[in-house]
């Protein structure tokens, strides 16, 4: 009876001990891919407590990390458990040398092209791809595996960065001058001793492949860095912000609340902000001419017309000399766009 405390005091120290959880006292790094954004900026710092610390830098996006505080525990001394109230988020890390490797919603690894993208190391990055999210863009468009951004700055440089294989890259260069390829496209060329880069910005509906986005234009690059052999082929979407929004082809709807006629549903404006010129149709005619404006008005300039004979041509002249010399104020979003004055209104949606 009297070895009967000691054995149960023996019993209590062998299951603590079993009970206890490894733990680990290192921190983890990485740049993960992100679904609308260039990347995420991710750091994890596990405590010799079975606690955590986690921060999510959302490029472009925030400019302040999200942080979130838990524990953690092991499974067969192999995989880190972040236990949290909930299931968004990293969950499952497996160890694997000196390194973790970020497990999906399964617990399996990811596959592909991205893989190398979910393992974290020891090594902090020196240096962040974030850009200031004050800047401001009239236009931003980004693609998926590989991971990159492109963005036509307000401060007439064009930024560029991406997770591409094994590269991250973060470059800002003055704003190549654009080189119309037709009415509508634009083309854009870059050639330094960082990269050379050919880029073609189409108005034409563009579905992301990650997120449940449909964008107003396609964009294709051919980027080449300056330690690849050959170009890369990278595919992506993208939007004009703001007063920008002009940039694209809107189709006249209505004049003054009267839908515009069947003779008539030709009659479309295109603008190009940056050189303050806009083309289309009057419905017959091509027309053009030059405008300014500033985030809330328009003023146009004298239309330009050619002289082809039409059976609409009247339905053409009541458009054409509403924008002759006119200024109007802008209601512009997305898919609308509405002129105003005091006389008249004009009504455009644009073409998808």
């Amino acid at each position: 009876m009297r070895n009967l405390p000691l054995f149960f005091l023996f019993a209590l120290l062998f299951a603590a001990c079993t009970d206890k959880n490894d733990a680990i006292d290192e921190s983890f790094y990485g740049t993960i891919p992100c679904a609308d954004c260039p990347g995420i900026e991710y750091e994890l710092h596990l405590h010799d407590d079975n606690t955590f610390s986690e921060s999510s830098l959302y490029l472009e996006r925030t400019e302040e990390a999200l942080t979130e505080d838990g524990t953690y525990s092991m499974e067969n001394d192999s995989i880190i458990v972040l236990d949290r109230d909930h299931k968004d988020g990293i969950n499952r890390l497996l160890i694997r040398g000196e390194n973790l490797i970020i497990l999906d919603s399964d617990g399996k690894e990811v596959e592909g092209s991205l893989a190398p993208y979910y393992i974290l190391s020891k090594e902090k990055p020196e240096t962040s791809m974030a850009t200031e999210v004050s800047t401001e863009y009239s236009f931003k468009a980004t693609g998926n595996e590989p991971f990159w951004n492109i963005g036509f700055g307000e401060d007439n440089k064009i930024y560029i960065g991406g997770m591409l294989g094994e590269d991250q890259i973060s470059y800002s260069f003055p704003m190549p001058e654009a080189k119309d390829l037709n009415e509508h496209a634009k083309s854009y060329h870059i050639k330094n001793d960082k990269l050379e880069m050919n880029l073609l910005v189409s108005p034409q509906a563009c579905a992301d492949s990650m997120a449940d986005n449909i964008f107003t234009h396609k964009v294709s690059v051919q980027l080449k860095l300056a330690n690849w052999d050959e170009f890369q082929d990278l595919q992506g979407c993208g939007e004009y912000k703001g007063i920008h929004q002009l940039n694209s082809i809107w189709l006249l709807s209505s004049i003054n609340g009267e839908e515009i006629s069947e003779n008539n549903r030709n009659a479309h404006l295109q603008f190009d902000v940056s050189e303050g010129v806009f083309f289309g149709n009057g419905g017959c005619n091509n027309i053009n001419g030059d405008f300014e404006y500033t985030e809330t008005s328009i003023t146009f300039g004298t239309v330009a017309a050619t002289l082809m004979a039409c059976e609409n041509l009247d339905d053409e002249s009541k458009f054409i000399t509403k924008l002759d010399g006119a200024t109007y104020d802008i209601q512009l979003s997305r898919d609308d766009l509405k002129l105003s004055n005091e006389e008249n209104e004009l009504v455009f949606k644009r073409l998808e």
